[in-house]
């Protein structure tokens, strides 16, 4: 359970009246495992003040009838956004008038999985930041301290992309969080009639009377401190995911931070369950040759968090790419067999 001190998106939810927006929002929260447990804060407007430490000071020993010398935290104030993320629902109006009785049902479906497609969209904003859409929010890459990333292949002399990224987060608000700009989540909009462009049957441009609904919400991220995130990086079939490296990766926070979670792919979370199982040791003459480990789930008491926003191979070029996509789709093991 979170601290009370440490609100995630699900906290925020359960203070949220039981409308479509939060029975909604609850229903898909799952697709979005990163964004769901990072720490969130909700603001009024679309712009705030945060105020954040650079520095403490340290205190001597003061011999009896001297004075002591004022001091003080150093502080910074910066300036932060929200940006503006929208879409709309729509279904034909000509299927709600063949079938009336479940025209509330067409709408609600496509409700949760425009929800489910937004949440997927911002917690890509949240891992890829800048990389991932100008005009969004930033995200872990862009206020990742300096020095918090190491190389899976041990060599950390020059950023190389490619291969699959390990992020360590230290979930506490004072240290990063989300923000939720307007005072809300997300807004739905009146559900309402309107013509819109469609494609015909054969290809040709054409208008559809349609029932649509609109959707808005104000979404940034804020890193206050800049030790509250490393990463691995070219993590790959070459330079498995290793217990090592995780150990490498915690300690590169200083003393006082400790990682909450651990976030990574499915591939990369397998590498690392195959990366154990082969550090395995048999008795000789023990029974069995294969072998296996369980399913990770945690290091060091820290949970690892499976999402898959983060890309399986890092180049600039499939970063960029995420910015053309307009729908997202499982990604299939095409190493398995095919029916």
């Amino acid at each position: 359970m979170a601290k009370p001190n440490n609100p995630t998106l699900a906290d925020v939810l359960q203070t949220t009246p039981m409308n479509v927006e939060r029975k909604t929002l609850e229903g898909v929260a799952f697709e979005a495992p990163l964004l769901e447990k990072l720490p969130a804060k909700i603001i009024p407007g679309i712009n705030y003040i945060q105020k954040v430490r650079t520095s403490v000071p340290l205190f001597g020993p003061v011999p009896y009838n001297t004075g002591t010398v004022p001091s003080k935290a150093s502080y910074e104030t910066r300036g932060g956004q929200c940006f503006h993320y929208s879409g709309r629902f729509l279904i034909d109006q000509a299927l709600t008038l063949a079938d009336p009785e479940n025209a509330a049902a067409y709408m609600a479906d496509e409700m949760i999985a425009g929800t489910r497609g937004l949440l997927i969209s911002l917690e890509m904003s949240a891992i890829y930041g800048k990389a991932y859409h100008k005009q969004g929010a930033f995200g872990l890459v862009d206020t990742i301290g300096d020095y918090m990333t190491i190389s899976a292949t041990g060599d950390n002399s020059e950023r190389q992309y490619g291969g699959a990224s390990v992020w360590a987060i230290c979930g506490n608000v004072d240290m990063l969080h989300t923000v939720w700009g307007t005072s809300k989540v997300v807004s739905f909009g009146e559900q309402r009639k309107e013509t819109v462009s469609r494609p015909t049957s054969d290809g040709q441009q054409g208008d559809m009377d349609a029932i649509t609904r609109s959707f808005h919400c104000h979404f940034g991220f804020a890193q206050l401190d800049e030790f509250a995130t490393a990463r691995i990086v070219n993590e790959s079939d070459k330079a498995k995911l290793t217990d090592k490296l995780l150990a490498q990766l915690v300690n590169n926070f200083p003393a006082g931070h400790t990682p909450t979670m651990l976030v990574m792919s499915r591939a990369t979370r397998a590498r690392l369950q195959q990366s154990r199982a082969e550090s395995f040791v048999y008795p000789k003459n023990s029974a069995g040759k294969t072998p296996y480990a369980e399913l990770p789930t945690e290091f060091e008491g820290i949970p690892i968090v499976v999402t898959d926003a983060l890309l399986a191979d890092e180049t600039q070029e499939n970063i960029a790419a995420l910015a053309n996509m307009s729908s997202i789709t499982a990604i299939k093991n095409t190493s398995n067999l095919k029916r």
